[in-house]
């Protein structure tokens, strides 16, 4: 049988529960945010193979003319150097940002730069 323990001997006990207890919480938080982390780098990855499937989608349904347009206009854009000012063939129409290159977001004669942009365009344009 043991000999009771001693106060000196309880407190080192405590004090060692308490370590063990400590370094528990570390891993687990080191392993939540290594998840956390783990989730966004998937969920990054699922958003841009939507935005590129999107894309895809959105390119495939342009006429023959528009996609002959926007070959062209990369053609352009990376025959310039890259130190030089690029030339802007086509503005959102909301924000004014340069969509060249990109397929743009459209309806009626407006072209936009992401569906927000359209959908501030289509509300602004309701309230006027």
């Amino acid at each position: 049988i043991p000999s009771p323990l001693t106060p000196a001997l309880e407190a080192e006990k405590k004090q060692k529960d308490s370590m063990r207890k400590k370094v528990k919480q570390q891993r687990l938080k080191e392993r939540r945010s290594i998840d956390k982390q783990r989730e966004a780098s998937i969920e990054e990855s699922n958003l841009k193979q939507q935005q590129q499937k999107l894309e895809a989608l959105r390119f495939k349904n342009l006429s023959e003319r528009e996609k002959r347009a926007l070959a062209a206009e990369r053609r352009i854009l990376d025959a310039k150097e890259s130190d030089e000012e690029k030339p802007v063939f086509s503005r959102c129409s909301q924000c004014q940002c340069n969509i060249s290159g990109l397929v743009p977001f459209e309806y009626y004669n407006f072209r936009f730069c992401t569906p927000k942009c359209l959908k501030d365009h289509r509300l602004k344009s309701k309230t006027s």
